[in-house]
């Protein structure tokens, strides 16, 4: 099989007619094209929905379901958009549901304003707060400018439009000039329409799928294209009692949040979800995070004959793990990564494909959630 035909298998086991319904359905305020507004969005979150799919594309399903629920969304140009899905639920609250969609396509979701982001784990966590970070920049900017940058316009495109041409175009209606668009590779997108968005959510959400994110110029007039953050955060005050930093900090679910007290006001550094999840808690309102436990997941990858670097940059994009190779040991070792390995598997799991690849190679790694250090056995 030739390598830009490798795809790795994810099986699923659920089998349903395809069909779409939504339960306890009640009239919301929604934006320009039929979408909900974020305030609207957040206070359907607990609406009990179901859905039954077999054998439908990701796109697909993803579109009829937002359409349902009228609910706009993004899906990551590095997601396979003709995977076939294969899931059924009902009566479940639209929160979970998302997240058991992303998790069935082995992906993830972010709430970004009044649509919902679907693609990599890795992008996933950062672009809320990448846009939060983005919006931040541009409030500080002179007022002229600034209003541009703040104006909330809706967005299409049709099929085949390059990204490019999108985030170029997005910019010069504001009268911002773009100083290296050449930094997003050329890519073709298939159609979407999205609700009203101020221009750095909107550049964000195109510029994160190639990992990517903007820099404003001091007078607001032109951008810079430069990596997405690694790991994004915002620091917020909250004038309340000194008590209730003592309260969230003793929270599991702000274990990543570093909280804090300063002249009088509790201080949160962390992302757009903690913050989110703070405001929630010093309102008097309850607050989780939905999180879905899917069935084992198997991957397959059968006779394939390929480099070892080529191998483990596929499985790192399908998967979504950030695999990170310890380059330098692995040359004093005398191992080459454009070794060819010969790996024929079935229905294992990813730590086991892991080992199919690298053992061959005499490498080994050690790994952490979805980041994977390669080095030699």
């Amino acid at each position: 099989m030739e390598f830009r035909r490798f795809r790795l298998l994810l099986l699923s086991v659920i089998f349903a007619i395809a069909a779409i319904r939504t339960a306890g359905d009640r009239p919301v305020f929604a934006a320009e094209g039929g979408w909900l507004t974020e305030e609207a969005l957040k206070q359907v979150l607990g609406r009990k929905v179901a859905v039954a799919w077999s054998n439908v594309s990701a796109r697909r399903a993803i579109d009829e379901f937002s359409r349902t629920q009228r609910l706009a969304f993004v899906l990551d140009r590095r997601v396979d958009p003709d995977q076939k899905i294969e899931l059924a639920f009902s009566e479940v609250p639209l929160a979970e549901a998302l997240q058991r969609i992303a998790s069935r396509l082995d992906i993830a979701t972010a709430m970004v304003g009044p649509l919902v982001y679907f693609g990599p784990k890795s992008t996933a966590r950062r672009v809320a707060t990448t846009a939060d970070l983005a919006n931040q920049a541009v409030s500080r900017l002179p007022s002229q400018p600034r209003s541009r940058w703040l104006q909330a316009k809706a967005s299409k495109w049709e099929d085949l439009t390059a990204p490019r041409e999108l985030v170029v175009a997005a910019a010069q209606e504001c009268g911002i000039v773009v100083e290296n668009p050449k930094q997003i590779p050329h890519d073709l997108w298939a159609q979407a329409d999205l609700p009203p968005l101020s221009l750095a959510t909107r550049l964000t959400l195109m510029l994160c799928q190639f990992d990517l994110a903007f820099e404003p110029s001091k007078d607001g007039l032109s951008i810079r294209l430069v990596p997405m953050p690694e790991r994004p955060v915002l620091e917020q005050e909250y004038s309340v009692a000194a008590s209730a930093a003592e309260k969230l900090q003793k929270l599991e679910l702000l274990a990543d949040a570093k909280i804090s007290v300063a002249g009088g006001k509790v201080i949160v550094i962390g992302t757009h979800e903690d913050q989110q999840l703070v405001k929630e808690l010093l309102s008097g309102k309850s607050a989780r995070r939905t999180t879905v436990n899917e069935g084992r997941k198997v991957y397959s990858l059968p006779g394939v004959d390929a480099p070892v670097s080529k191998l483990l940059e596929t499985i790192g994009r399908q998967l979504n793990l950030e695999i990170q190779i310890d380059r330098p040991a692995v040359a004093a070792a005398g191992i080459s990564l454009e070794k060819s390995v010969q790996v024929d598997v079935k229905d294992v799991s990813a730590d086991q494909l892991l080992k199919a690849v690298l053992e061959p190679a005499g490498l080994t790694y050690e790994r952490r959630g979805d980041r994977v250090n390669v080095k030699p056995k």
